[in-house]
């Protein structure tokens, strides 16, 4: 399954918790790649997901990154996301899409 940011985008309204979004850039990524059957049961736990469920949703992604560039990766979505920095938190997510480090 390719994912692209342009798809996610569309499909997923991101903001911060309590603001009718639907998750952070990191949660559309999660809940994306998350089989229909099991989102209900894991939205809360994926909509906003630590940087650790994040790094295991990005390892899955792209197997091609290794472990350490997953991490730092899904720290600074994570971190931008924490700041509100919607746009360059797409960003580093497309490059941790493609990245064959």
């Amino acid at each position: 399954m390719t994912i692209t940011i342009a798809q996610l985008k569309e499909k997923y309204i991101v903001g911060p918790p309590n603001s009718g979004a639907d998750c952070d850039v990191g949660g559309a990524l999660c809940l994306e790649m998350t089989p229909q059957a099991d989102r209900d049961a894991l939205k809360d736990l994926i909509s906003y997901p630590t940087f650790s469920i994040l790094a295991d949703y990005l390892a899955i992604a792209n197997t091609r990154c290794g472990e350490m560039k997953v991490i730092d990766y899904a720290r600074a979505i994570c971190t931008l996301g924490d700041e509100e920095q919607w746009e360059e938190a797409w960003d580093i997510l497309g490059r941790a899409l493609i990245d064959s480090e």
